[in-house]
């Protein structure tokens, strides 16, 4: 069993999943038409990144406080982590 660590912040602890897992599933679900799909951490990761430059992009900066609106979902994540 691997010792428990702290992080810093969750981007750590989400850096090192990916550094681990990166090949492997993050997310299992269906899409609208009822067919399997899953993200792994590698594409997790990178859309992550993604939102976060749309929110700068959008004058968000360090440290300021946003709300998320929005029913729990894939999308939140995102954008949660972002």
């Amino acid at each position: 069993m691997e010792e428990f660590k702290d992080f810093e912040n969750l981007q750590a602890m989400l850096r090192k999943a990916v550094g681990r897992r990166g090949e492997y599933p993050a997310y299992r679900g269906l899409t609208g038409d009822a067919q399997p799909d899953s993200v792994t951490w590698d594409e997790f990761y990178t859309q992550v990144r993604q939102v976060a430059k749309s929110l700068m992009a959008h004058g968000i900066q360090k440290g300021d406080k946003v709300s998320i609106a929005s029913y729990s979902c894939y999308r939140w994540v995102l954008t949660d982590l972002a």
